[in-house]
């Protein structure tokens, strides 16, 4: 096999876990969503982030959520992009980059297998972080990515990652 053949069949796989792997992950979505709707305490913004998955989920991607509640993975389910992303609170040492969030919509991963499917995931995401005021945050480890995300309007604040990467940020003005 060559390289490309084992990317294909690479590919095909981690598809056919993510879709094997929607139903129960929906499940444990909307169970988490009942849960926060019956505590008074509970964040607002969370109920929000969880609702727009659950409607994402609902026609336009597959859903798998990452160990010990470190994110979930958005993929398209015309198989053309997927988002990996976290609604996670700040770490310690970045804390002062977003005053007045105890929590922040963080892109860990995007990727795109057609031109425009980024921009589409892109935009829904932007849309989220203004309804919910939250800042998206998220690593780019090459100049090419940070010129991507800046295009958003996301700001370069440097190499502040544990391995340099650049860290950026969109704040909602």
């Amino acid at each position: 096999m060559n390289t490309s053949e084992i990317e294909n069949l690479q590919n095909e796989v981690f598809t056919k876990n993510i879709q094997h792997m929607h139903p129960q992950s929906r499940e444990t979505l909307m169970a988490e969503i009942s849960a926060l709707e019956k505590d008074k305490n509970a964040d607002e913004k969370a109920k929000q982030y969880l609702k727009w998955v659950a409607k994402q989920t609902e026609f336009n991607f597959y859903l798998a959520l990452l160990p010990k509640g470190n994110g979930l993975i958005l993929l398209k389910q015309n198989l053309k992009a997927a988002l990996v992303i976290g609604f996670n609170r700040p770490n310690e040492n970045l804390k002062q980059f977003f005053e007045g969030h105890n929590l922040i919509l963080e892109i860990l991963n995007l990727h795109s297998m057609q031109k425009g499917e980024g921009y589409k995931i892109m935009q829904k995401v932007i849309l989220l972080s203004k309804k919910i005021d939250s800042p998206i945050c998220l690593w780019a480890e090459t100049e090419e990515n940070v010129q991507y995300f800046e295009r958003y309007g996301f700001e370069n604040y440097g190499a502040l990652g544990e391995n340099n990467e650049i860290m950026m940020v969109l704040q909602n003005k």
